[in-house]
């Protein structure tokens, strides 16, 4: 719900993905990772250059003269790079918080879970 809720989009994901970090450590599951801070950092910054790019688009729209329209045309350019390159990196470190954790996982092996808690795989007789 968080992806998608506004305000909660921007701490949500982070909580969530935090959890599972915590929860995959080695452990008492105590502490927080750069790798995850560093991917909801850019995951935010993201978001923000999205909406700066929507709004650097209204002003070329807007542009009432050549000036102002090469001036607007100028910062869309440079916020779609920038947008680019964060979009970039930020994919770069979900794709490692998401390896770093599946490869906890897979070093802790089957699940633990009791089997009033597991679910069966297809259909059920």
């Amino acid at each position: 719900m968080g992806w998608i809720v506004p305000i909660a989009n921007l701490f949500m994901p982070h909580q969530v993905v935090q959890d599972l970090n915590r929860r995959t450590l080695p452990g008492d599951g105590r502490g927080w990772s750069p790798l995850v801070l560093g991917w909801w950092i850019t995951f935010v910054v993201m978001l923000l250059l999205d909406r700066t790019s929507l709004l650097t688009a209204r002003r070329i729209e807007n542009a009432g003269t050549r000036d102002a329209l090469l001036s607007a045309l100028r910062t869309s350019v440079l916020v779609e790079l920038v947008y680019c390159a964060v979009l970039v990196l930020a994919a770069g470190l979900a794709i490692g918080v998401v390896e770093t954790i599946t490869r906890r996982v897979r070093a802790v092996g089957p699940a633990t879970d009791p089997p009033e808690m597991r679910h069966p795989v297809g259909p059920t007789a």
